[in-house]
């Protein structure tokens, strides 16, 4: 993982949600910096909003992506990438 991808992750703020009652929604609503985590029995799903280093003005910056959101395990393997329904239907066959 980028060490400016992780510092940035270290920094954000994480709700943790039940599985079962996580909606396409929530995910959509993601606010800038901040994330879901659902429990599950083998490890937690970190849920994001995609993340990538751009070049801005010559400086490298962390950009969060409006569509495309990304689920990481407690490890900080990045699992799946895709848009808030793709995401949860993602999370749903994992602990299903």
């Amino acid at each position: 993982m980028n060490p400016m991808i992780k510092d940035y992750i270290e920094k954000m703020n994480f709700e943790q949600i039940e599985t079962a009652s996580l909606t396409a929604e929530n995910i959509e609503n993601l606010k800038t910096k901040s994330g879901i985590v659902c429990p599950t029995r083998t490890t937690d799903l970190w849920i994001s909003r995609n993340l990538a280093v751009m070049d801005v003005l010559g400086i490298p910056t962390v950009m969060e992506s409006t569509t495309e959101f990304a689920i990481i395990d407690s490890l900080g393997v990045l699992l799946w990438t895709d848009n808030a329904e793709g995401t949860l239907e993602y999370i749903q066959g994992f602990v299903g």
